[in-house]
């Protein structure tokens, strides 16, 4: 995948990736309260402020596919969400010891979206995977 059309905007996007926590005051405090609070009290009381900020986070920004459910055409721009999805997928993953497509596997069951997406989506995480990615994962997890 060298397409240009693809991989500059796919950096920018990556780049840009959720620029909305850290440049939207209202949604950064949220995201500061509940990840990194100062004590248990500001936590608890940003746990119902923080749900209605993260769902707007993820209605607001196509890289969710809760955001996508409802685009019936599949333009280069549902290309590049879908893959930018797929990144905060991998980081994810990674981030819960999971092998990337385990963590697909653990949440696939949710998600509802056009059925060209999703075969868009598997195909780019179960034929990504090389084999070789795979086994530097393994060593990952000695």
């Amino acid at each position: 995948m060298k397409d240009p059309k693809i991989m500059h905007p796919l950096w920018i996007r990556a780049l840009e990736h959720d620029d909305s926590k850290l440049y939207n005051k209202e949604e950064f405090k949220a995201y500061r309260k509940y990840y990194y609070p100062v004590s248990d009290k500001e936590y608890k009381d940003n746990l119902e402020n923080y749900e209605k900020i993260k769902k707007q986070h993820i209605m607001n920004n196509d890289h969710h596919w809760q955001s996508r459910s409802d685009y019936t055409d599949f333009t280069i721009d549902t290309e590049l969400a879908c893959l930018e999805n797929i990144m905060d997928w991998l980081a994810v993953g990674y981030e819960l010891h999971d092998r990337p497509h385990e963590y697909y596997e653990s949440i696939k069951h949710i998600i509802d979206l056009p059925q060209k997406q999703i075969d868009f989506m598997e195909k780019c995480i179960y034929q990504g995977i090389d084999k070789e990615i795979l086994d530097l994962d393994k060593d990952l997890d000695k």
